[in-house]
């Protein structure tokens, strides 16, 4: 445009383009291109929260083994009997409960009845 004016006299220097609208095809594909990085970008996206999901589901799986390990060294026989026992008290001060012994010698583990229930 400069050049084919200047010989006139006219020194063109900007040209503002003012309501400037591709043609619908043109629009069509600029529209197309928009979404398809949209979806790109949602699949990124979904893939790192899938990512960050599963890590913190393996470090949570971590430290229920580590908790389980030391819960597994800690526990003995007889304490696990005794909390048996003092769980069987509680269940018994809110329920008219009664417990049978089953089980072979001392250690057998009792069974709790309901008596409320015939």
């Amino acid at each position: 445009m400069k050049e084919r004016l200047a010989p006139r006299g006219i020194d063109v220097t900007t040209v503002n383009l003012r309501n400037v609208r591709p043609s619908k095809q043109l629009q069509g594909q600029i529209d197309k291109k928009i979404q398809q990085e949209q979806a790109t970008e949602r699949a990124v996206e979904a893939a790192r929260t899938a990512k960050a999901e599963a890590e913190r589901k393996r470090i949570e799986a971590e430290g229920t083994a580590r908790a389980n390990k030391i819960l597994e060294r800690s526990l003995s026989d007889k304490v696990l009997y005794n909390q048996c026992l003092d769980a069987y008290r509680e269940a018994a001060k809110s329920h008219p409960v009664y417990a049978v012994p089953c089980g072979s010698g001392s250690g057998g583990t009792p069974v709790i009845v309901d008596g409320t229930k015939n």
